[in-house]
């Protein structure tokens, strides 16, 4: 049992490398709110005050909502993705099977799918991205289903679908609400699949990807900045509603 000189000890142990984490996470939020309250560019010339003006002008910025906009869709459409595939994929693992592939000719036309198709190419590649952890996640929350309650539903002659409803869907409440909460977190940050593909633009753009645009592309590290601090405001948000949804289903 810990006693109070032990954990004593613990916290004397293990503050160093706290307050480095801390210092490392610290130090860049602050120069990033001092920079978004400046008018700066890149090349460091004409350096003024700015106030409030940067965030003014991110969200009265077109290219802002259009970023969000599309933050959302990725994030949504990537969850469904990896969420229904990976339950699929997990219900077909948890049986016995022979793998068998198939190829069909159906002779459609070819489609430029970054040119006509940005945002979903590039949730498509995301979710496939995400569909391996999802469906690890899943297939072991639906290993550990009771073996009894499946073969009683069975013997009471409950159709497929409602077992699925009202005994699988259930149990996997916890597991879904977990995927829920970790790949929207890195799904919010989204960028390099951005970068490599469609080089950004008003129908593919999301909010990281605006942020490097304004640093990168425009010089405005003001901007940028204030930009880069909407966010993180934006994730903790987010981040503080699904901490809740997964507390409550945990309490459950």
């Amino acid at each position: 049992m810990a006693t109070l000189h032990t954990r004593t000890a613990a916290r004397f142990m293990v503050g160093p490398s706290v307050i480095l984490l801390f210092i490392w996470m610290i130090v860049p939020l602050v120069m990033t709110i001092y920079y978004s309250l400046l008018n700066y560019k890149l090349d460091g010339t004409d350096i003024t005050w700015a106030g409030l003006s940067n965030y003014y002008y991110f969200f009265t910025d077109p290219a802002f909502f259009y970023a969000l906009k599309n933050s959302l869709l990725l994030v949504a459409g990537s969850l469904v993705i990896t969420l229904v595939g990976g339950i699929l994929l997990a219900l077909l693992l948890d049986q016995p099977f022979w793998g068998q592939g198939l190829a069909k000719l159906v002779g459609l036309d070819a489609i430029d799918w970054f040119a006509h198709w940005p945002l979903l190419s590039i949730t498509l590649i995301v979710a496939w991205q995400w569909l391996p952890f999802a469906t690890l996640i899943l297939l072991t929350a639906l290993q550990s289903l009771s073996e009894e309650q499946k073969e009683a539903a069975e013997m009471d002659g409950a159709p497929v679908l409602s077992m699925f409803f009202y005994i699988i869907l259930p149990h996997l409440t916890r597991a879904i609400t977990v995927v829920i909460l970790i790949e929207t977190i890195f799904l919010l940050s989204v960028f390099a699949e951005i970068q490599v593909t469609t080089q950004g633009g008003e129908a593919s753009s999301n909010i990281p990807y605006l942020v490097f645009s304004l640093a990168r592309l425009d010089n405005d590290i003001g901007g940028a900045s204030a930009g880069g601090i909407v966010a993180v405001i934006i994730a903790n948000i987010v981040a503080f509603f699904l901490v809740r949804m997964i507390g409550k289903n945990l309490e459950a």
